[in-house]
């Protein structure tokens, strides 16, 4: 047996752990619930890097499960996260990305600087 024939034994399929997750658990309704509950609410998630948001009124927004939270620069140009909701009405402020002058009533109901 020569070390060419090792190594391609080696390399067989048979023999190489899976580098992936099996199919059935990218639909699976449990595991998608037990991933957001114990993996991505209770850790930092990234909204957008500061250079999509550059003027004043910029903002993203960001879904993740039944959450969503927006990310803006205020009049001072400072970066400021929320929930995305109406503390009043439960309803949606904002969707996807633009930018929301800073006058605009949705701004007008958070507690941005002067």
């Amino acid at each position: 047996m020569t070390n060419l024939s090792v190594a391609a034994r080696a390399e067989s399929p048979q023999n190489v752990p899976p580098h992936a997750l099996p199919a059935w658990v990218y639909n699976n309704a449990e595991l998608n619930r037990l991933e957001l509950e114990r993996i991505l609410l209770p850790s930092w998630q990234i909204v957008c890097h500061v250079n999509s948001i550059p003027k004043a009124g910029d903002y993203e927004t960001f879904d993740l499960g039944p959450e969503s939270v927006m990310v803006l620069r205020d009049r001072d140009g400072t970066v400021r996260g929320f929930h995305n909701v109406c503390r009043h009405r439960g309803a949606r402020l904002l969707d996807g990305a633009g930018n929301c002058p800073t006058t605009s009533p949705a701004l007008s109901r958070l507690d941005l600087p002067p």
